[in-house]
Formats: structure tokens, sequence, C-alpha cells
């Protein structure tokens, strides 16, 4: 039994009965708040002033930002991809390719990842 009296006093031995009654006093104190707020906001909704949007629009909103941030990351991947083969091919000659011997033999080609590894040659 919750309280003294079917619960019209409170048992000071219960925990739970004085966190139920908190919680019941907090939903008192906020109920008349939440049906302000709907009203309002329903009221909007009727002039126009919100748009009521639906669960597929606002779902297919979500995937094309995502999209459009795939898509710029991809885009910025793919520069400094190409700015990396410039700066490989700026000092070879034309036609010329570079093979993995090379970076292996020849320490001003190797990469840092070859040089942390012991990869790169000494010449």
């Amino acid at each position: 039994m919750a309280g003294y009296l079917g619960g019209l006093l409170n048992d000071p031995t219960q925990y739970s009965d004085n966190v139920n009654r908190t919680l019941w006093k907090v939903h008192c104190l906020l109920g008349p708040g939440r049906f302000i707020s709907e009203t309002i906001l329903d009221c909007c909704t009727l002039v126009g002033l919100t748009a009521e949007v639906s669960e597929e629009q606002h779902q297919m909103e979500c995937e094309a930002r995502e999209r459009a941030a795939w898509d710029a990351d991809l885009q910025q991947l793919r520069q400094r991809v190409m700015q990396r083969l410039e700066q490989r091919q700026a000092g070879r000659p034309q036609g010329q390719q570079e093979l993995m011997s090379m970076r292996l033999t020849d320490p001003e080609r190797s990469t840092p990842e070859d040089r942390q590894s012991g990869r790169a040659g000494t010449g």
C-alpha cells in the first residue's frame, strides 16, 4: 500500500513513496505548459507559420544532407590524391614510371612510410 490512509498521507519509511509523489508534483507543474505550447504550435501550423513535415520527408532530407557531406568528403579526398600525384610527378621526366624498386633503392624517392618501416635503401 502506498502511504497511509489509502495514499492520502505520506509514509516516511518508503523512499519510493517520496519519489512517486515528487514525480506527480512535477507532472502537475509541467502539464499546463505542455498543453499551451501544443496549442500554440497547432495554431501556427494552421496559419502556415510552421510547416508540418512527415516522417518520410524528414528521412529524405537527412539522407540528402548525409549524401552531400559524403560527396564533399570524397571531393576533398580526390583533391588531396591529385595533389600528391602531382608532387610525385613533378621531379620525374615525362613518361617515366616510378617503380617500387626505385623507391626502395633511392632514399630521395622513398616515402615516409618506407623510411619508418626500414624498407628504404641506402643507395
